[in-house]
């Protein structure tokens, strides 16, 4: 290793030596060391001894009358030694000729009157060691420039041979290279054109399944056990639908097809829409949920509402289903952060923490694996493995990262942190109404449903006609353009793929029609990659709508694009469950017979399920009360009834009244 350079000062006034390599240290810190030497002969000695450790000797700093050898003389002799070496005369006693000599025998670099400027002696320092580095520098350079000179002659005779294999070796690697990149570009388009076929056989079907699912489950008049049937029909289809989803957003990640379409929204709203899903879902499973906002949340931001959503909701849905006792909670927080640095930006925290199951360290680093799940295979009846892939790799393009902590037996914590634009204050949503939607307001509207599945013209037909629309039928592209232009209709819904004219070819001929180009039209398919919605809005459509169609986003859009104001009948309570058998039988109803209770054990066990607000235990220990003995049916029925909804307290304190009548 090279050592370092020196700077010599020399003065026989010791107070003067010590000022001076304090300006020194000040100017050019660590860079070079500094020594001191009181006299010419003193100097020379301290230059032998650094030269043979291994020293270069960068700068001497000399004054001029000293005893023994004056400075002209000191520097003439460093001179004739070390050439490269800067000299400077720091003195203010020197005459001309001996500046002189300086000058013309050791080539002096600078020459300073004391009392020196500060400013001026650091500044030539600096400049004078930066100068015999650099020409240091230098030097070593043309130094390893001569060796690679020789090694490049040396190699040079063989170079066109190495450089002709060489060539040939690329040659071929890159005609490899080529082959595969055609291969794996032909495999990702079949793969794409396999999925996107895939997701448009299965969305077909899905939508007459959903869609009359959803026509039958407004239906009163449907017995009891049909009506969970209609129910059972209906989240099946929805569970399979959304593992559709997963697959077709896994893939579009892969190929970094995914992006972001950021919205205002109000984050409260959107909190209060996430926790009323989640919620339900607890409830059913007798476990606490709750959402805590401890610190102020900025009321407008600017994000992707629909996949911070799925995020949330994945999450959530993960810790609900891997939950058997005790609570899952959502917090949301907003971090301090530098305004300055980031105006009109937040930094908010979402954790959701369970008191699950909990994993181990090894599957903690398998969950974000596509088609990984893990846990007990009880937990694992439902879902493909694909949504904390999919959540993970969502929260890292929106800036995040998504974390985990868990123990087995002591559930987990999950948790992330991404920027959000604030914006000013955006109104709240207004959520769906939980109420049915039984007609609207005003002269009776026209609409165009052209489809060339039959199944599916006729969902489009009973979701609408029962609400007041006149609705007129197509059966492909052409005949929906005819008829378009017959009746004039206020609203057209059209399919995109269908035989004679395509839905595409259809809009763009409307839309060239002078009477109804400016009708309102909503495409409606089973193609939902990007691409299918980017060509349905160059074609001319208002709207895009995906199979299977739900109801409540295809009345908004209708709202949205013809101004309609709905009628509402009354409430609907679809996550509701049914009364029980007991009830809806021709048995009198349990407020008509006496209610007998269990004894002793049966009883406490129900008071302690009721405690820790396990509704699904004590349906569970009801339906065994009344299967072992008929007498306790009526009070089995109390217990089915506050149990269905959730009416924790009001059970406490019956099974409380009932065990103290019986001490």
């Amino acid at each position: 290793m090279m050592k370092k350079s020196v700077i010599i000062c020399v003065d026989d006034e010791p107070m003067v030596l010590d000022s001076l390599k304090i300006e020194l240290k000040r100017a050019i810190g660590a860079e070079c060391l500094i020594e001191t030497a009181e006299n010419g002969q003193d100097t020379l000695e301290l230059i032998d001894e650094l030269l043979a450790d291994g020293h270069s000797i960068a700068v001497v700093i000399s004054d001029h009358y000293m005893p023994g050898i004056k400075g002209d003389e000191l520097l003439t002799r460093i001179h004739a030694r070390l050439p490269d070496t800067l000299k400077i005369m720091l003195t203010g006693q020197a005459d001309l000729e001996a500046v002189g000599n300086a000058i013309r025998h050791a080539k002096l670099y600078r020459y300073i009157a004391k009392p020196w400027q500060t400013e001026d002696l650091r500044l030539t320092v600096v400049e004078a060691v930066n100068s015999f580095l650099q020409k240091r520098k230098l030097a070593e350079q043309h130094h390893q420039l001569e060796l690679i000179n020789n090694e490049l002659a040396e190699l040079n005779a063989s170079l066109e041979i190495k450089v002709a294999a060489r060539t040939a070796d690329l040659e071929h690697e890159i005609a490899e290279r080529r082959l595969a990149e055609a291969a794996a570009k032909q495999a990702s388009q079949a793969k794409s054109e396999f999925l996107s076929n895939m997701s448009h056989e299965l969305r077909t079907p899905l939508n007459g399944i959903l869609g009359y699912a959803q026509i039958f489950r407004k239906n009163k008049e449907l017995p009891p056990g049909l009506k969970d049937g209609v129910n059972i029909i209906y989240q099946s289809g929805t569970h399979l639908l959304t593992l559709i989803n997963d697959i077709l957003d896994l893939s579009r990640i892969e190929a970094r097809k995914m992006a972001l379409y950021p919205t205002e929204f109000n984050l409260a709203s959107f909190l209060e829409s996430i926790v009323g899903i989640i919620r339900m879902q607890a409830h059913q499973k007798g476990i606490l949920f709750r959402c805590e906002t401890p610190t102020p949340l900025p009321s407008g931001i600017k994000a992707d509402e629909k996949r911070l959503r799925q995020v949330l909701l994945n999450l959530l849905g993960n810790a609900v289903k891997f939950t058997d006792t005790g609570e899952v909670v959502l917090r949301v927080t907003q971090t301090e952060m530098d305004t300055c640095q980031y105006p009109s930006t937040a930094l908010i925290r979402f954790e959701i923490k369970d008191t699950g199951v909990g994993m181990t360290s090894e599957q903690q680093t398998k969950i974000f694996l596509p088609f990984e799940q893990v846990g007990h295979s009880k937990h694992r009846m439902q879902g493909a493995g694909l949504g904390l892939a999919i959540s993970r790799q969502l929260v890292e393009i929106m800036g995040g990262q998504l974390k985990v902590s868990s123990q087995p037996g002591q559930g987990s914590v999950f948790e992330f942190e991404i920027m959000l634009s604030e914006v000013g204050a955006v109104g709240t949503r207004q959520p769906c109404s939980s109420q049915t939607v039984t007609g609207y307001k005003g002269i009776r509207r026209k609409v165009l449903a052209a489809d060339d599945q039959p199944d599916n013209r006729l969902v489009l037909l009973n979701l609408l006609e029962p609400l007041g629309f006149e609705v007129i039928l197509a059966i492909d592209g052409q005949d929906a353009v005819e008829k378009c232009c017959e009746i004039r209709p206020d609203l057209v819904l059209m399919d995109l793929v269908m035989p004679v004219k395509t839905g595409l070819e259809a809009v763009k001929k409307i839309r060239e029609t002078p009477n109804v180009r400016h009708t309102p039209i909503i495409a409606i398919s089973a193609s939902v990659f990007d691409m299918d919605q980017t060509k349905s809005k160059q074609a001319g459509c208002d709207a895009f709508l995906p199979k299977p169609v739900v109801e409540e986003d295809l009345l908004e859009l209708i709202s949205r694009h013809i101004k309609l104001d709905w009628l509402y009948g009354e409430s609907k309570d679809e996550n509701a469950s049914p009364k029980s058998s007991a009830q809806n039988s021709e048995t009198p109803n349990f407020k008509d017979r006496p209610i007998i209770p269990p004894t002793g054990e049966d009883l406490k066990q129900l008071y302690e399920s009721a405690l820790f607000g396990n509704m699904r235990k004590i349906e569970e220990q009801a339906t065994q009360l009344a299967k072992r003995d008929a007498k306790h049916r009526p009070f089995a029925d109390k217990l089915n009834e506050l149990a269905k909804n959730f009416e924790d307290e009001q059970l406490v304190v019956l099974i409380e009244g009932l065990m103290e009548k019986q001490e």
